[in-house]
């Protein structure tokens, strides 16, 4: 095994359909920092366009990016593609893809209602244990544009270390 293993999650990338608008959101409402906003990249201009050219293929127009930072230093950069433009998000959780974005917020009820009173929709009623009988909660909600958003009280290792079971949920 390396010793730079386990290694760091660097950023998420997330589609919406209105890039200004995600980023007011993300940073008034979740308190994301913004490094970067509306840069525009298209295909067959320059290395950029090149290099999206390869990531996206064939039919890749035009997208417009911007980079966020979360609170331990974790990226959000968001995409909004003009050329193809952003279709609809599916509501199936059958297809791979990321499913959800989670947040810390010890106070689940406050960040839900944030999320709600900023044009997001609540998912779950309520919060829910993380873990029967834990005191670690859970709650999911979406942005505005679908996206959904999770928020846990505290933090992933604190919930999952020393559970018993190894990563296969085997004793």
């Amino acid at each position: 095994m390396s010793a730079s293993l386990p290694r760091p999650l660097v950023h998420v990338g997330v589609t919406v359909p209105d890039l200004d608008a995600a980023v007011r959101w993300y940073s008034e409402v979740l308190g994301l920092v913004v490094l970067s906003r509306g840069a525009t990249v298209r295909a067959g201009e320059g290395y950029e366009g090149d290099a999206a050219s390869d990531v996206f293929k064939a039919g890749f127009g035009e997208v417009r990016i911007a980079h966020l930072a979360c609170g331990n230093g974790v990226g959000l950069e968001l995409f909004e593609f003009v050329r193809p433009a952003v279709e609809p998000s599916r509501e199936d959780h059958h297809h791979a893809r990321i499913t959800h974005l989670c947040f810390l917020a010890p106070d689940l009820e406050e960040a839900t209602e944030r999320v709600v009173r900023a044009g997001g929709t609540r998912v779950t009623e309520h919060s829910w244990e993380v873990i029967e009988g834990q005191p670690y909660r859970f709650s999911f909600c979406r942005d505005p544009w679908g996206n959904v958003i999770e928020f846990h009280t505290n933090s992933f290792e604190q919930i999952f270390s020393n559970q018993g079971t190894d990563s296969a949920g085997q004793q």
